[in-house]
């Protein structure tokens, strides 16, 4: 009777953890399938947008070019009219259009010919002959310019809505882009090396953590998610599961700035990433032109989760009001655009289509941007008509110039890209036009330079204070335009 019991038992047990083995290999079979799912048509999906968006660029692109003179149609409708409305009514019409036909049509044409260089009908070489033969040449000169100025008005709209048309596609194009790389990388996670996994979760389980799923995304810096929970009422912090994951990866592991900080009892996904070596601190010094209450300057400080800190700074045509709008348009353009993954020079190419997409204003604004990846040092300097931004590496001082348009002025905006390797203690300073304006044209960056050299302080913000307070004791006080310093400090951490 008790072998009896006993067997029984033991079956119980036995089919309970089977029940219990086969619930957990069914539940991660059933994980894995749902990613693999969801992975799959989801990329797919994505890649079908990207490939719509190039489409749709590529029509754009295949459609007229801009026309530079008015075609051989647009000149014979110009003949029609002037033959209907004066010709016709002339005694010598025959003569004209029908004996000598091609003569006349020669002669008119040559003369339209001259006033497209010249610009209008009256200046054109061929006028004097023309009236030699013509009964009514005031009444046909003064058709002519009429019609001549209608076409040449009609090309020019032409122009424009094919120049619309072309930074339409642009902005498709670089949407395509976009997309493509985001399903590249939203669907490029996968399980982690099996000892490596196991090593986690039995390092988690001994703090009272149970991990239901590991997944590591490696591209540019590692990033590790882990769906986890507390068991018996133990409280966890993200930082101690950080320190698990540094130890098995050999490599400096953080909880991601927007995840939770206590594993909680329900089961949550927190992403880890690569703690970067470097970090940056920021300071910002402004004064307002004389006379004027707010600055035409704007500036922002943008963190991203791919460990890039970037500073940009906007200089709007002239001061006041209207000046602080189209800089602060452009600003914000720009922290939506490169929020959301778009890269620089995409995001200046976006911005400079939107804003000569804009007919009821003109808004043009400098660009001065500088990204820095805190993982490697390198930085990143994009200038669009900005003043000279100054780096300095311990007791030297580089200066980087630009000499493009501003944004908003032409269809094709004109950049200058520069890459330089940051080091620990170096700066970044970024100048508005009006900080330089204040200076002796002659030594103006060379002044500021040896200033920036001369500073003792290793605090951003006190830096630029110091340095604005030096230009403004040389101008009396006075600020005859907006002036702005943004300063940048690399730091090892």
């Amino acid at each position: 009777m008790g072998i009896w019991i006993v067997c029984l038992m033991v079956f119980f047990v036995g089919s309970s953890l089977w029940c219990y083995y086969k619930g957990r290999m069914q539940e991660e079979t059933d994980q894995k399938q749902t990613a693999a799912t969801l992975a799959g048509p989801g990329r797919e999906l994505i890649l079908k947008y990207s490939d719509s968006f190039l489409q749709l660029a590529q029509t754009f692109q295949e459609m007229p070019a801009k026309k530079e003179k008015l075609s051989e149609e647009e000149v014979q409708d110009i003949f029609g009219e002037i033959e209907g409305h004066i010709c016709r009514k002339c005694e010598k019409w025959g003569e004209c259009w029908k004996r000598e036909y091609y003569q006349t049509y020669r002669m008119m044409y040559e003369m339209l010919a001259a006033a497209e260089e010249e610009g209008e009908v009256e200046g054109a070489e061929m006028t004097q002959r023309f009236c030699e033969r013509c009964l009514y040449v005031d009444q046909m000169l003064e058709e002519m310019t009429q019609l001549f100025h209608r076409a040449k008005l009609n090309l020019m709209w032409s122009n424009r809505m094919l120049e619309n048309r072309s930074v339409i596609a642009s902005q498709l194009y670089e949407t395509a882009c976009l997309m493509d790389g985001l399903a590249s990388r939203i669907y490029s996670v996968e399980e982690p090396d099996e000892l490596q996994k196991q090593q986690i979760k039995l390092k988690l389980k001994i703090k009272n953590v149970q991990v239901r799923e590991i997944l590591i995304q490696n591209q540019e810096h590692r990033k590790v998610y882990v769906t986890m929970r507390t068991v018996r009422g133990e409280c966890v912090s993200t930082r101690e599961a950080a320190t698990i994951l540094t130890e098995v990866y050999k490599t400096q592991m953080t909880p991601a700035p927007d995840s939770k900080r206590i594993i909680s009892r329900e089961y949550g996904t927190v992403l880890f990433v690569e703690e970067p070596v470097y970090y940056m601190l920021n300071g910002v010094a402004r004064a307002t032109r004389d006379g004027e209450m707010i600055s035409g300057d704007n500036f922002t400080f943008l963190t991203k989760d791919n460990g890039q800190v970037i500073m940009s700074l906007c200089d709007g045509m002239g001061s006041g009001i209207g000046a602080s709008k189209e800089s602060e348009t452009v600003i914000e353009l720009l922290e939506q655009f490169l929020d959301a993954g778009f890269g620089m020079e995409t995001a200046v190419r976006m911005i400079n289509s939107v804003m000569v997409l804009r007919e009821d204003e003109s808004i043009f604004s400098t660009i001065d941007l500088c990204a820095v990846d805190l993982y490697t040092g390198m930085c990143e300097l994009l200038k669009i008509g900005a003043s000279t931004t100054f780096i300095r590496h311990g007791d030297q001082i580089e200066a980087i110039r630009s000499t493009s348009l501003p944004v908003g002025v032409m269809q094709n905006v004109d950049y200058e890209h520069t890459q330089k390797k940051l080091y620990n203690g170096d700066f970044i300073v970024m100048v508005s036009d009006g900080v330089l304006d204040a200076m002796p044209a002659r030594r103006a960056e060379e002044t500021i330079g040896e200033w920036i050299l001369q500073s003792e302080t290793t605090n951003a913000k006190e830096m630029a204070e110091e340095l604005l307070d030096a230009i403004l004791r040389q101008r009396c006080r006075r600020a005859e335009d907006d002036m702005t310093i943004l300063i940048g400090s690399v730091w090892k951490k």
